[in-house]
């Protein structure tokens, strides 16, 4: 795919991952639009010349805010399916209902209701990806953090679903998988990839046509499952 003159949207595009392929992107003289909640970084992206919109994806009103702000800016070549939250649980105790939901939506049922509303526009696009962000928790889950994981095994399996459908068409469908913990305060640490790194290599295969994006040791983690499913699971359970 040939990304100079091409129309981004990247949802949670305030931070981490989001934020360094926004920057990126605008380098390659790509229009970007950043989707996100936090106002004040907003207003700081803005002042970049990004476009943006203050919407949370895993609301109905969130999505209808973001599909009118791609129209308005013309339209968009690629969705960047990057929003994502992670806390912990313990379902051995009382959770808060209201936590698991937000999960839910903003991690699986966002990023899917959103892909199902944007692909009429994308469909109409000479060529144009849906890329979702996903983790190496989609393989083996850790105990801390069960819907969190899956999510990201739900938003795994779609993608790969999506892509069979979608074949024949003009819109590509890429899998990222960032290492086991792609939060934007540990990317960059302990020998992690910067979010900096992540969006170049994010860049590169959008423009290779890739299918999957393995990052950093998420690569090694898959030998591992692949090979030695019960010892992948071992490496992350406890965490």
């Amino acid at each position: 795919m040939q990304l100079t003159g091409k129309t981004v949207l990247i949802t949670g595009g305030t931070a981490g991952i989001g934020v360094a392929l926004a920057r990126v992107l605008k380098g390659r003289s790509v229009k970007v639009l950043v989707c996100g909640r936090d106002r004040e970084r907003l207003e700081a992206l803005a002042r970049e010349g990004f476009f943006t919109i203050r919407a949370d994806v895993g609301t109905d009103e969130g999505r209808a805010a973001i599909l009118d702000a791609g129209r308005k800016v013309g339209g968009f070549d690629v969705l960047v399916n990057n929003a994502g939250v992670q806390s912990p649980m313990d379902f051995r105790k009382p959770v808060a209902i209201e936590q698991v939901r937000a999960e839910l939506d903003t991690n699986l049922a966002g990023p899917i209701l959103l892909s199902a509303l944007a692909l009429p526009l994308l469909l109409d696009r000479p060529e144009a990806s849906i890329v979702n962000v996903t983790s190496a928790l989609a393989l083996a889950p850790k105990r801390s953090a069960p819907v969190y994981c899956a999510t990201k095994a739900g938003l795994r399996s779609f993608s790969t679903a999506l892509r069979y459908q979608l074949e024949g068409t003009s819109v590509r469908v890429l899998e990222v998988v960032p290492p086991l913990d792609g939060r934007a305060t540990a990317l960059g640490a302990d020998g992690k990839p910067s979010p900096f790194a992540c969006a170049e290599a994010i860049v590169r295969a959008l423009e290779q046509d890739r299918e999957v994006l393995w990052i950093g040791k998420s690569k090694l983690f898959s030998r591992v499952h692949r090979l030695a499913p019960s010892l992948a699971a071992r490496l992350v359970k406890r965490h």
